[in-house]
């Protein structure tokens, strides 16, 4: 391909990658906003009910991440963006239409699922879009800008959910997402290119031996790359954190807490309130990120090393606040800091991954986080049933200390020839015998 061809192509790749993720930033709030709130007034779960809503939602990553990434390796990038957008949209109909703990569980399972497809598929097709003059740089800032479109689509969806609870009730905002994403999924299958991807050819494809072939070369290639182990090892971690977290602070702020009932919206405001300061904070820390070199490793890996100190710390605070400021600033912090994680640990994972098993890898990732989430958050759903939300709050901000002595384990690299152009291209694929 001759280099006049690809800066069209590549501005192309990023300009779809942005919109995509402005598109869905704002699909998933107007569901995400709200429906912990739904979960726990209108079902009227516990806090170990919650926890084990999560822990649906995550076996379902834990099943289908790998197969599903291996799909997107040897099928098509683009069809298991298109499939998952559909399968989620599913998953969040039902949730929306059937208010029940069982049903409930089974949906969070589907939609689970389906974000699989999407999960590392998409990033994989940037990175392969993105050819190799230049890709580090571009795909790193790239993927910074791609979070920051998001964080803006999810501020307009908070807004949204809002407006249509004031229009409907709690279910109506869950409903409307589930069926835009559901027209999303063959919007983008006319939308994205794939002039990056090269599938196996047809008589190889259809077969399970090559999709064996590719998770076994993607599982080679972390073991190969110490450093891809420790980013594994970093999710499970993190999996522990973020089910606790993420599915019990609004019981925290409702069990603890004297929330001002607001005219017209009723404690809605405050739920609505702290997801879109923490989405205000997580642009504008995405921004300071991209002040810095994020293109190089070592300004990457100490990135993630800070932000995940005051992750743990902020949880740990969180959970022991005395008082409704406090909770809301640890809350806003832990929540904006949690949005340049992502992407830089991408970045960080893409500069050592092979293009061949790009995508399966990165599943392996999510696989990794979906495993703590399901082995760390029953747990600590029962801690929070049975001693205090406090406290299952507090030891999931514990649970970080693992996550920093990794980062600090990783040895000083050297920026000026990142590993993964060594041995992440086409020049020397992995050798497996499929």
């Amino acid at each position: 391909m001759s280099a006049s061809r690809n800066g069209p192509i590549r501005v192309r790749a990023a300009g779809v990658y942005q919109a995509f993720q402005a598109v869905f930033g704002f699909l998933f709030y107007t569901f995400a906003t709200l429906n912990l709130l739904y979960h726990h007034t209108v079902v009227g779960m516990d806090p170990l009910q919650m926890v084990l809503v999560g822990t649906a939602l995550e076996l379902g990553v834990l099943i289908f991440e790998v197969p599903t990434g291996v799909v997107a390796d040897v099928y098509s990038r683009r069809l298991s963006t298109a499939l998952g957008c559909c399968i989620i949209g599913l998953g969040f109909l039902m949730e929306g239409l059937f208010p029940s703990f069982a049903m409930i569980l089974v949906a969070n399972l589907v939609w689970g699922g389906g974000y699989t497809f999407i999960s590392g598929a998409f990033e994989a097709w940037l990175a392969d879009e993105l050819t190799a003059e230049g890709r580090q740089k571009m795909l790193a800032s790239t993927l910074l800008r791609g979070g920051q479109w998001r964080q803006v689509g999810s501020l307009l969806g908070i807004g949204a959910s809002t407006l249509l609870v004031a229009w409907g009730n709690l279910q109506t905002p869950l409903i409307f997402a589930g069926c835009c994403f559901i027209v999303l999924g063959p919007l983008m299958r006319l939308l994205m290119t794939e002039r990056g991807f090269r599938p196996l050819p047809g008589e190889d494809r259809r077969t399970w031996k090559a999709m064996t072939g590719t998770l076994k070369a993607g599982l080679q290639a972390a073991r190969r790359r110490p450093v891809l182990w420790r980013v594994l090892s970093i999710s499970l971690f993190f999996g522990m954190f973020s089910e606790a977290f993420d599915r019990l602070w609004v019981v925290h702020l409702r069990q603890n807490f004297h929330l001002p009932q607001v005219p017209g919206v009723g404690e809605i405001f405050w739920f609505s309130l702290a997801h879109g300061v923490s989405l205000v904070l997580g642009i504008a820390v995405t921004q300071g990120v991209k002040l810095l070199d994020v293109d190089k490793e070592r300004v990457q890996v100490r990135a993630l090393l800070i932000f995940t100190l005051c992750l743990g710390l902020g949880a740990v605070v969180f959970g022991q606040a005395g008082n409704l400021v406090t909770a809301l600033v640890c809350f806003w912090l832990v929540s904006a800091l949690s949005t340049c994680l992502e992407p830089l640990t991408s970045a960080w994972m893409n500069s050592h991954i092979p293009s061949s098993v790009r995508a399966t890898v990165l599943s392996l990732n999510g696989q990794a986080n979906a495993l703590g989430q399901v082995t760390g958050g029953p747990g600590l759903g029962a801690v929070g049933r049975a001693v205090s939300v406090r406290a299952a709050l507090t030891v999931a901000g514990i649970f970080l200390l693992p996550a920093l002595a990794l980062y600090l384990s990783v040895p000083r690299v050297d920026d000026e020839e990142p590993e993964g152009e060594q041995g992440s291209g086409e020049t020397e694929p992995p050798s497996i015998g499929p």
